[in-house]
């Protein structure tokens, strides 16, 4: 189910962004946790992921995305993490498998890529198998 959010608003937020394959999200996920529990930094809120847009490279998809942890407050860190005070996002489309999903990753779409993926799940349906 796609429900498209007018405005998309996090405070506090640990953000992570660069192209990754699907395999590097998970492994990102599983460092980013660590570095959570590893610095003592309790998180607010699920996970969110925004994807952005997905490039074939030598036949392999890379998204880029960002990778989102809201946080009761300011961080200073260093490295591949960035603080963000506030993370907008207008006309965002919130995927999920069902309403009743309780899953503690969010998953957001670009509403850009959204309609991409829409248009081509359209042209597939009359495509001959």
């Amino acid at each position: 189910m796609a429900v498209v959010e007018k405005d998309y608003r996090l405070r506090n937020v640990l953000s992570l962004r660069k192209k990754m394959t699907s395999k590097d999200v998970a492994l990102e996920i599983i460092k980013l946790r660590k570095f959570l529990k590893d610095n003592g930094i309790k998180k607010t809120g699920s996970i969110t992921t925004v994807t952005f847009s997905i490039e074939m490279q030598n036949g392999v998809p890379f998204i880029d995305m960002e990778i989102l942890v809201p946080l009761p407050n300011r961080v200073i860190v260093s490295g591949e993490y960035v603080f963000k005070p506030i993370f907008h996002m207008v006309n965002a489309v919130c995927i999920s498998k069902s309403e009743h999903e309780t899953s503690r990753i969010r998953n957001l779409l670009c509403w850009n890529i959204y309609d991409k993926l829409i248009r081509n799940k359209q042209q597939q349906d009359f495509l001959p198998a």
